[in-house]
């Protein structure tokens, strides 16, 4: 069930621009009582995702609010694509690693782990008119602090298959809303309805093996227990790849994903593999997918460190 704690909720009529909002104190952590996380292995898995051929983004067209539009102006930079208002469908750096990746285990030594729901607060941000962070994963019953750091009033809609459906206004300078996610589920886009724009992506899971890739395109999964698991790493344009890899007590392992940003005629006669978007449309956002397990070794590196 999608519980959720709101203040008062006032719909603008038009978007302003009023003081910038006082500062929310930095999220902590839940209730007292509730038990911390106690690691059932110490393993790690760390990674790196590239991105073949590229990417590509656009500027965002914000003239619908001047505060977005202030908001995101670079006075550095002034050409034609300059600012901060660019689409965040695809980021990579330099070196073409990919950001914003979800990662996470799937397998049998998961079943028998038994950790208790985290008492750490995670955030979920407007600011400059973006949801920050873009990809966020979460355990189930942890508790997501929802926050307008903005000048002009914003909207956190959510339309889970799981979980309840909800939509919180946040004014300017409103006090924080707080939700939490009950069932495990994946693949849930977060959208402001003031700024069509906006979106971010949600994952709950019912364990602690999960990441996202940083602006450098690498992840981290600690406290894994010994043990053979599948690698899931799903982007909103790229869909999902998959890779084996099993884990030694207290041993590091790599696991590398190469991403093709252009489709080849080889792979135009495979069947379709869904995108993140295709998936979200047509709300197959199943608790436990079956994700392709075979063909891995050609997209996937793996290696011990």
């Amino acid at each position: 069930m999608f519980r959720a704690w709101l203040g008062p909720i006032v719909l603008l009529s038009a978007c302003t621009a009023p003081p910038a909002p006082p500062p929310s104190p930095p999220p902590g952590r839940a209730d007292s009582g509730r038990v911390a996380i106690e690691p059932c292995g110490d393993g790690t898995i760390t990674g790196e995702v590239s991105l073949k051929g590229g990417g590509s983004f656009s500027q965002i067209d914000m003239s619908s609010d001047p505060v977005c539009v202030e908001a995101n102006i670079d006075p550095h930079d002034q050409s034609l694509f300059g600012g901060k208002g660019k689409t965040e469908d695809v980021v990579v750096n330099k070196r073409q690693k990919l950001a914003n990746v979800l990662t996470f285990l799937k397998g049998r030594p998961l079943d028998s782990c038994q950790t208790a729901p985290s008492v750490e607060v995670k955030l979920l941000a407007q600011k400059d008119c973006h949801f920050v962070p873009h990809v966020l994963g979460l355990r189930t019953r942890q508790t997501l602090v929802l926050r307008n750091q903005d000048r002009t009033e914003h909207q956190y809609c959510v339309s889970p298959a799981y979980n309840s459906p909800r939509c919180a206004t946040l004014r300017p300078g409103e006090p924080d809303a707080q939700i939490t996610l009950d069932s495990a589920e994946r693949y849930m886009q977060m959208s402001c309805g003031r700024h069509p724009w906006e979106r971010a992506y949600l994952a709950a899971f019912d364990h602690p093996f999960f990441g996202v890739s940083d602006q450098d395109g690498r992840y981290e999964i600690k406290g894994v227990p010994p043990g053979e698991y599948t690698v899931v790493a799903w982007h909103e344009q790229y869909g999902e790849r998959a890779a084996r890899v099993k884990v030694g007590p207290g041993q590091s392992r790599t696991v590398d994903f190469a991403v093709d940003e252009f489709v080849s005629d080889e792979d135009l006669a495979k069947p379709l593999k869904k995108s993140g978007r295709e998936m979200m449309e047509s709300a197959v956002r199943r608790v436990e997918p079956a994700y392709p397990e075979s063909g891995s070794g050609r997209q996937c590196r793996t290696r011990s460190s």
